[in-house]
């Protein structure tokens, strides 16, 4: 199952592939988000085009 983001700036939104898979038995639909160790968490990288550099 592909992981998609939605990033909304000053009233626009951009929907896009976070470049992740997740297995489906750990997803959580009620919750709307993986069911994951915080070891698992870490191992997410965000692209390069959605850092935020301040």
């Amino acid at each position: 199952m592909a992981v998609y983001m939605r990033i909304t700036v000053n009233g626009k939104r951009v929907d896009m592939s976070a470049g992740h898979e997740c297995d489906p038995s750990k997803w959580n639909s009620h919750a709307g988000r993986a069911i994951s160790t915080k070891e698992e968490n870490h191992r997410m990288i965000i692209p390069k085009e959605c850092r935020i550099e301040g």
